[in-house]
């Protein structure tokens, strides 16, 4: 079993290839939820990743740009579904993307901004929507036939 920390980088299957994602948030609001960014860059299943500092992927998804994906901490602490291979600092751009709603909250990573005013507010922040892992992989195909890299 491995403890998720800050930076740490994941390998994620999709689609026969493997993406590279950089853990850039620990939820202390949301039981065992992380908060990552993909690099915009996939590897082959054989093929050894290099774990550097490169651009994030965006994604146009039904909730509007997805910049953050929330998953369960599981994937990779207790199930092994998602493996450590890298680590990498969190950069304050990474971190300015951690503006997001949790019910009828905003928060700035893990502390409370203020509530929202109204639904319309709500809906203009991110909010922390948990992906499990199939739903991450298939995003990860999406996203990178998006950004016409795949």
């Amino acid at each position: 079993m491995q403890e998720l920390k800050l930076g740490d980088v994941i390998e994620v299957p999709f689609a026969g290839k493997y993406a590279l994602c950089k853990t850039i948030y620990l939820s202390s609001i949301v039981k065992d939820v992380f908060g990552l960014v993909v690099l915009a860059r996939h590897f082959a299943e054989n093929e050894a990743p290099q774990v550097e500092a490169i651009p994030i992927l965006e994604f146009e998804l039904g909730v509007g740009r997805v910049k953050v994906l929330y998953a369960d901490r599981k994937n990779v602490e207790r199930d092994g579904v998602w493996t450590v291979v890298g680590s990498l600092p969190v950069n304050e751009g990474e971190q300015s993307l951690l503006l997001h709603g949790v019910g009828g909250t905003l928060y700035q990573c893990n502390d409370p901004v203020r509530e929202f005013t109204s639904i319309a507010e709500r809906k203009s922040f991110p909010q922390i929507l948990t992906y499990g892992n199939k739903a991450v992989e298939t995003v990860l195909e999406f996203g990178f036939k998006q950004a016409k890299l795949l």
